[in-house]
């Protein structure tokens, strides 16, 4: 992919309108509306900041490159609405390029809302961050995840992932030497590692509701979840118990069902 300069310039601006609109919104809007507004600005964003690149793409002549095997004709053909041709002008962004950028994003970005769920988990600010706003948080986390699933799967080698995926599942082989195989790929590890992430925060987010909705303490609980995952839950299952508050519903609702 080309990203010319000008491009930059366009996804500044258009960022720019998007954040004026915001706070227009956020001056004259009710409550709700300023939270609709909000989360359709924040996957704006992320669309702009992740796929914004395919705003500016452009068309770039054929390269030839000079080897001891011959001459090599590359051609790179992207889109850019003005179908205008720019030379000698862009970054090269390559598909590996884009995947690292996601896995480090979804790596970095969700212990951002770990730390508020941990350190102050009765705190305005943390229920502001991870009630509603957590949604669209997450949503923005599991977009990106879909864009690596996409860009990985084009790539080469990506048939024979399935195939091994598919052995994991048969009985008669070992499932740890399939999974073994699969991790040899990088662009397996690239899905599966934010896939991981993602989940472990979505589970932490219910633990953490639970405990602000029934008065336990998930602390623990919350920082096990997030290392090291389903030993997490556990963790708070044996709080609530020890607490005589029952096992953590995670979305069951025992009343709904007398009603039913």
């Amino acid at each position: 992919f080309m990203l010319p300069t000008h491009g930059m310039k366009t996804i500044l601006s258009t960022v720019g309108v998007i954040s004026f609109h915001g706070n227009a919104n956020k001056t004259h809007s009710s409550e709700t509306g300023i939270l609709r507004s909000d989360m359709s600005h924040f996957f704006k964003l992320i669309l702009l900041i992740l796929l914004g690149a395919g705003a500016s793409f452009t068309v770039a002549p054929s390269d030839k490159v000079h080897g001891r095997a011959g001459t090599v004709t590359r051609e790179i053909s992207v889109f850019h609405p003005s179908r205008a041709t720019v030379q000698n002008q862009g970054l090269l962004l390559s598909p590996k390029d884009v995947i690292e950028f996601g896995v480090s994003f979804d790596t970095f970005a969700p212990q951002f809302l770990w730390l508020p769920m941990i350190a102050a988990p009765e705190s305005d600010l943390t229920k502001k961050i991870m009630g509603r706003s957590g949604i669209a948080l997450m949503l923005g986390l599991a977009l990106v995840h879909l864009i690596i699933v996409f860009i990985a799967a084009s790539q080469k080698g990506s048939l024979d992932q399935i195939l091994i995926f598919k052995e994991v599942f048969d009985p008669s082989n070992s499932q740890l030497a399939g999974m073994q195989k699969l991790f040899q790929y990088p662009n397996f590890v690239a899905e599966e590692w934010p896939h991981v992430l993602i989940w472990d925060l979505f589970v932490g987010r219910m633990i953490w509701l639970d405990g602000i909705e029934r008065g336990i303490d998930t602390r623990i609980a919350l920082s096990f979840c997030n290392f090291i995952g389903p030993p997490g839950l556990l963790i708070h299952a044996a709080t609530c118990l020890l607490n005589g508050k029952g096992l953590p519903p995670m979305g069951y609702d025992p009343k709904q069902e007398d009603e039913d």
